[in-house]
């Protein structure tokens, strides 16, 4: 039996500006631990020590572990970013991969009408609203306040 070859779908999907980020997180983490600290943001920032705390401790979203991950980081800028962070591009994705993806998106879809909203995003992942909301700025291309399947698979490719 000949092997089935495997279909590509091309999809329109914007991407994070990582770039920009990932060149600010390594300016300010000067030891390249892939974490910023305390030490670090106070140094980076010209801030006290309980300033710096402070500051990291409204950034460490995820985790609470007392220091901020380059994920972490891009959630924090992505709040403050008043300009889009996003540019178009056009990604190429499996097939098995989109149907896995678009599996995902249903299930997290719970009203069914083929975008994800902030409190669907919040009750699927049962995280804090603040974090929720890092989250859809991030990953919300169009800034119309949902995810729809593409900008979910676009978030999915990031992430793996």
């Amino acid at each position: 039996k000949p092997e089935k070859k495997q279909e590509k779908r091309k999809l329109r999907i914007g991407q994070v500006k990582i770039k920009e980020y990932r060149e600010h997180f390594n300016s300010i983490d000067t030891d390249s631990s892939g974490f910023i600290t305390v030490d670090e943001l106070a140094v980076a920032f010209n801030l006290s020590e309980q300033n710096a705390q402070e500051i990291l401790d409204n950034q460490d979203m995820h985790d609470a572990d007392g220091k901020v991950t380059f994920e972490e980081f891009c959630d924090w800028m992505a709040i403050g970013d008043p300009e889009p962070i996003i540019q178009e591009n056009e990604l190429e994705l499996d097939n098995d991969k989109y149907t896995e993806y678009e599996k995902m998106f249903r299930e997290i879809d719970a009203d069914h009408n083929g975008f994800i909203t902030l409190s669907e995003l919040q009750a699927s992942m049962k995280i804090d609203k603040r974090t929720t909301e890092a989250l859809m700025r991030q990953h919300d291309q169009t800034r119309d306040g949902q995810l729809d399947i593409n900008e979910f698979c676009a978030w999915m490719i990031r992430t793996k």
